[in-house]
């Protein structure tokens, strides 16, 4: 699970596809399938289901920033995992602005 963001949801129990959800879904296929990724951990390690709570790098390339940065994915503040919540919160505001991605492509 990536800290500090959400991702459309491309599969919800009695929910339609939410907006942007193949879109989000593919970029980050594109961003790390079939790469070894690197992983930074914040206060904890798994969040309460058990998952594995990471920003994630690729090729120097920060994924959980990506999404937020070009609209895949807003963010998503969650205690005590909050190390890069204002960067992330800055860049949500400027894909907002810009109208990059879901901001773009979905009501609010």
């Amino acid at each position: 699970r990536y800290i500090g963001i959400d991702t459309p949801e491309t599969e919800k129990p009695d929910q339609r596809l939410e907006c942007y959800a193949d879109q989000a879904t593919q970029r980050n296929v594109d961003l790390v399938d079939g790469t070894t990724v690197g992983l930074e951990f914040d206060r904890e390690l798994r969040d309460r289901f058990g998952r594995l709570l990471a920003y994630v790098e690729v090729e120097g390339i920060q994924i959980n920033e990506a999404l937020v940065r070009d609209g895949f994915a807003r963010t998503l503040r969650i205690e005590p995992n909050t190390a890069r919540a204002e960067e992330l919160a800055g860049l949500e505001v400027d894909a907002g602005r810009a109208g990059r991605g879901l901001w773009g492509a979905c009501e609010s």
